[in-house]
């Protein structure tokens, strides 16, 4: 490939449309193993879907990535457009949009959001949202943009609703 194409492919990935539904619902597919929660049809393989939220992991967060890791300990990315996506694996995903920025091109508001919703549920790799509840497939996702407060599910698992519960009640509480 020429420079040239390499580039253009790069400015096509930068400029995709998507509001936060429809990132949550990418989110969601990742943390369902590449399975779309909706239809149930795969989308992704496995080995794209681990290799995806290794990179999320390690560098989706721009040069805050190393400290993302470490505070918050989950898969995600964010855009210059001010979209932050978090996949908590197994369980579901939440997507955020605020554009003011910070220092390293990430959501002020969603770094932080993300932040208070893993301190209240124990979301970090580290400590699951719960140790009990089944090992479902069926994922739920959840999306805040600036007309309000979005919530879509497929099924659900006690970690699932954990989840969308936490996000839903500390969204409440931050647009008041």
């Amino acid at each position: 490939s020429s420079l040239m194409q390499i580039l253009e492919l790069y400015f096509q990935l930068c400029s995709i449309e998507a509001d936060v539904r429809a990132v949550s619902l990418i989110g969601a597919t990742l943390a369902n193993g590449g399975r779309n929660v909706f239809t149930g049809e795969r989308v992704l393989s496995k080995g794209s879907t681990q290799n995806m939220l290794s990179l999320m992991f390690s560098c989706g967060m721009y040069d805050y990535s190393g400290h993302w890791a470490f505070e918050v300990g989950l898969p995600a990315k964010s855009g210059v457009s001010g979209v932050i996506m978090a996949v908590l694996p197994n369980v579901g995903s939440f997507a955020m949009w605020s554009p003011p920025l910070d220092s390293y091109g990430n959501s002020v508001r969603g770094v932080n959001f993300t932040k208070r919703i893993l301190t209240s549920g124990r979301g970090h790799l580290r400590h699951p949202f719960s140790s009990q509840g089944t090992r479902s497939y069926h994922t739920g996702c959840t999306g805040m943009d600036s007309q309000g407060i979005r919530s879509y599910h497929t099924g659900s698992t006690n970690r699932t609703s954990q989840l969308t519960s936490l996000v839903l009640k500390l969204a409440r509480r931050v647009r008041k």
